[in-house]
């Protein structure tokens, strides 16, 4: 990381290896990104180029007697993966008058992935390119007295997928507002709304169309009862859309069009509580959470993506991080999780790879801390789009 007048760049790397839990589901990945980022104390300018390098194997499915007595068998011993990925993200931020500040965000990223599947004979290949464009306006100003920051803002996504035959594309648009409020120096409440409209469209060997619009939205808030300690709970429903680097639509397990058509958006209902602390020189955060989901998206035993009978997910996380020099942070994390089917008949974990406990150890230096990729091994319960 170095810097220049108002200018701060920085470079980052990152190696990821795991063995998956599984047999022949060892991954190797590695990243690479600089970002370089432009702040006169008025306006703020940032750009990020990041590339990516998978390979991986490919365990195939698990029937119910494998998945009770040998989770980790797979009988595709060679099948093989590998896929690039390389993205741009510019950003502005500036004030424009009357407590009000803007900033826009616009992102392109290109993927490829391939694979070998010598256990069934045949290989894919797919290309994805995914464009997405933010906008925000926020006010920050006291109203009646009370201090709060309000905010409006649009979303715009668009990608396409091409599988060298059949082609997907998708479209999204959304807008949103929030508003928090400093009741008192103690508590302070937020709430907002987001509505999103969806288009999918796919052409090939089987066409299809899908129109979906959806509503989500928050209320939460957070009580500083001492220094250096904060109880925050949030409430709400979120969206989650198919991706283009998830969405599978192979001919040979129905057509394409049928896929477009079935693969609903997932929403959930969502609930949160936790506490923030510092204490000698370590940040702590601890949180309980419970996600009743509709329609998740995940891959079925053929490892074509399907909307999951109704899941719920719940469980406890707890983060604690904290300087080792000027240059070096380091940070550590344990979470217990239930995923499971809803329904009382079928009180299964979702997938073998679910795991109940899990925990990871971080030493990061600061590109770590100023900017980079995020670790692609951080927690992440359930893909999903919340109000902002």
């Amino acid at each position: 990381r170095f810097e220049s007048q108002n200018w701060v760049h920085s470079i980052a790397g990152n190696r990821f290896l795991s063995d998956g839990h599984r047999e022949n589901f060892a991954t190797e990945e590695a990243s690479l990104n600089w970002a370089a980022n432009w702040d006169d104390g008025a306006t703020r300018l940032g750009a990020l180029i990041a590339s990516q390098a998978t390979n991986t194997g490919l365990p195939g499915g698990l029937n119910l007697d494998d998945f009770q007595t040998r989770p980790t068998h797979t009988y595709t011993p060679n099948d093989r993966g590998e896929g690039t990925l390389d993205s741009l993200t510019l950003s502005a931020e500036t004030d424009i008058g009357a407590d009000w500040r803007a900033a826009v965000d616009i992102s392109r990223r290109v993927r490829a992935v391939s694979a070998n599947y010598v256990a069934s004979g045949y290989t894919t290949d797919s290309h994805n390119r995914t464009t997405r464009l933010g906008g925000r306006l926020w006010w920050e100003g006291e109203l009646l007295g009370v201090p709060q920051t309000v905010t409006v803002g649009l979303d715009q996504e668009r990608w396409t997928e091409d599988r060298l035959g059949p082609f997907i594309s998708q479209r999204s648009d959304a807008i949103y507002a929030r508003q928090a409020i400093e009741i008192s120096q103690a508590w302070t409440a937020f709430g907002g709304a987001r509505r999103t409209v969806i288009e999918r469209n796919a052409w090939g060997t089987t066409a299809g169309l899908l129109t979906a619009s959806e509503n989500s939205w928050e209320l939460g808030g957070s009580y500083v009862g001492v220094p250096e300690h904060k109880t925050f709970a949030r409430v709400g429903s979120s969206l989650r859309l198919a991706k283009a680097d998830e969405f599978i639509c192979y001919v040979q397990y129905g057509g394409c069009g049928l896929l477009v058509n079935a693969l609903l958006p997932q929403t959930s209902n969502d609930i949160e509580v936790g506490h923030e602390w510092a204490m000698s020189g370590q940040k702590n955060e601890l949180r309980i959470y419970r996600s009743e989901i509709t329609n998740e998206i995940g891959l079925d035993a053929s490892y074509v993506n399907v909307n999951y009978d109704p899941t719920l997910r719940q469980g406890i996380e707890y983060e604690v991080s904290g300087d080792l020099s000027p240059r070096f942070n380091w940070g550590a994390g344990l979470t217990l999780r239930g995923p499971n089917f809803a329904l009382a008949q079928r009180q299964a974990t979702i997938s073998p790879w679910s795991l109940r406990s899990w925990q990871i150890f971080e030493l990061a230096s600061e590109f770590r801390k100023n900017n980079a990729l995020p670790s692609m091994h951080k927690f992440n319960r359930v893909k999903e789009y919340p109000v902002t």
